[in-house]
């Protein structure tokens, strides 16, 4: 679960960083699977702009770089796609899927 503190953080000062031992396979739908080795039995589904951050996370873009990216691809406005890529990112980190370095 995501507390309200840090749904208060802000793209331009997380890096995410994906977990060391995080697998992704990709589908011909598209639809990444995400998993951990050590956690096989528990696979996430990716898909559309989640997908697309997934495959941005490098341990140096910032979550501020990855939604300039991804302005390019969608018509969003940066302020609610700020919101979405924060919350899964979140998300993310409470899955063990990857950790944020805070700037």
């Amino acid at each position: 679960m995501v507390s309200k503190k840090q749904e208060q953080l802000t793209c331009k000062q997380i890096i995410p960083i994906r977990a060391p031992d995080a697998i992704t396979r990709r589908h011909a739908t598209g639809v990444l699977n995400v998993f951990r080795i050590s956690k096989q039995d528990v696979v996430y589904d990716l898909d559309g702009v989640a997908a697309q951050v997934w495959l941005r996370i490098d341990g140096r873009t910032t979550a501020e770089e990855i939604v300039s990216m991804l302005l390019k691809k969608y018509y969003v406005s940066r302020s609610r796609l700020s919101k979405d890529i924060t919350r899964l990112l979140l998300e993310l980190k409470v899955s063990r899927l990857i950790t944020l370095k805070i700037t």
